[in-house]
């Protein structure tokens, strides 16, 4: 029994001997093939292919970094623009090394940067703005090359100002005037405010402002026309003289009977004929026109012998544009154009003022009496634009310089 119990207990010996040799050797086993992988690592290298734009050199290093590929490549003194890895090998594009200068205040230091916006620089520098601080370029600018970064510090000033309100035009449909007639009922009055700001300063300049508050101070007056919708009676055509059609203050018409009347109600009215022609008309602006102007007394002459008086006078470029279609066309007041109709900025002449063209020197031709009532997209500044009935007449003109007299009667 004995000798059974220990034949058993030598077999299993003999088992337990044979599975630890057999865990010893995969153990081994293992070591080696992390050695053999290792070792084949070294061997083998991690490629780098660098690029400046010149030239692209490509190293193997076991495994190394990019600070070393760039060494070995000999790009010591460039900066990394770009990095990626494909199919196991890292691509990298460098550039020369760029260079920020930093003021605040009187403080100035100089980094080196790769491309970035100014936000990111400053991070990168652990600059934090504060909130009475400026900086120049903005944030948001992309820096690709060599920068001077300034930081202002923004003082506040309260400011008050008086500015105008702009005055609206409106337009009244009347069976009392003929259909194409308009009445100039009152003159548009801009209104004032008061605006109060909050202005930033820097270095003593204005680097933006902030509106505090605005008060009324006079309110403004609309600009209100009566356009005609009568019905207009057939009349034979005749030829109109040079200054016909505009009839100012004191010399307005009362309908189709040609009469002439004053309103005792307002001495601004006046009104334009809506049967206006070119014919006899189309020379006028070519022709010498001999009016005279007297400075000392603001008024000129036209040669018919009536005068009127001015506020001012402007020197514009003129040009002119036409009827493109039967009935005219809707000016910017809500009024048909005719001869007489002007295109202006209202920021220089405003809507609904009476004017007289002429050119430059005052006598080698002349538009004559006019209605500031249309705008144009390319009217800016000193400016208008000319109403003629036929495009030959318009291209005729062409583009001219001219006098603008702002007339008050």
């Amino acid at each position: 029994m004995r000798q059974k119990i220990k034949s058993r207990m030598a077999v299993l010996l003999r088992r337990w001997k044979t599975r630890g040799m057999l865990l010893v050797v995969l153990a081994v086993s293992i070591m080696a093939a992390v050695l053999v992988w290792a070792g084949a690592s070294q061997l083998i290298g991690h490629k780098y292919v660098l690029t400046d734009g010149a030239q692209s050199v490509t190293v193997t290093l076991y495994p190394g970094t990019v600070d070393e590929a760039c060494q070995k490549a000999g790009f010591d003194d460039k900066i990394v623009r770009s990095q990626y890895e494909s199919g196991g090998i890292t691509y990298l594009t460098l550039g020369d090394t760029l260079y920020a200068e930093i003021q605040r205040g009187n403080e100035t230091i100089r980094v080196p940067f790769s491309p970035c916006t100014v936000a990111e620089l400053l991070e990168a520098n652990n600059i934090t703005l504060t909130e009475d601080e400026n900086v120049t370029p903005a944030l948001t600018s992309y820096l690709s090359a060599d920068a001077k970064i300034v930081i202002d510090s923004v003082t506040y000033e309260t400011v008050t100002e008086i500015e105008e309100i702009a005055y609206g035009i409106l337009v009244r449909e009347s069976d009392a005037l003929e259909k194409g007639q308009r009445q100039l009922v009152r003159s548009g009055q801009k209104g004032e405010k008061e605006v109060v700001y909050r202005v930033a300063l820097q270095d003593g300049v204005e680097v933006g402002r902030t509106v505090l508050s605005e008060t009324v101070l006079t309110e403004p007056v609309d600009c209100v026309y009566d356009r005609g919708t009568g019905v207009v009676e057939d009349e034979p055509s005749q030829e109109m003289a040079w200054n016909e059609g505009v009839i100012f203050p004191g010399d307005q018409t009362d309908g189709a009977s040609g009469s002439s009347g004053t309103s005792d109600s307002d001495s601004t009215l006046s009104a334009v004929s809506g049967g206006l022609s070119t014919e006899g008309k189309d020379e006028v602006w070519s022709a010498p026109t001999d009016v005279s102007v007297n400075t000392a007394d603001k008024r000129i002459t036209t040669p018919d012998g009536e005068t009127h008086s001015y506020s001012r006078v402007l020197t514009v470029k003129a040009t002119a544009y036409h009827r493109l279609e039967d009935g005219g066309l809707i000016t910017a007041t809500g009024t048909t154009t005719q001869y007489g109709t002007i295109a202006v900025d209202p920021s220089v002449i405003p809507l609904g003022s009476r004017v007289f063209v002429v050119a430059e020197d005052g006598t080698s031709w002349s538009y004559g009496p006019g209605l500031a009532e249309d705008t144009g997209g390319l009217i800016k500044g000193n400016r208008i634009d000319l109403f003629f009935m036929t495009g030959t007449e318009a291209n005729n003109f062409g583009v001219r310089t001219a006098k603008v007299y702002i007339l008050t009667d």
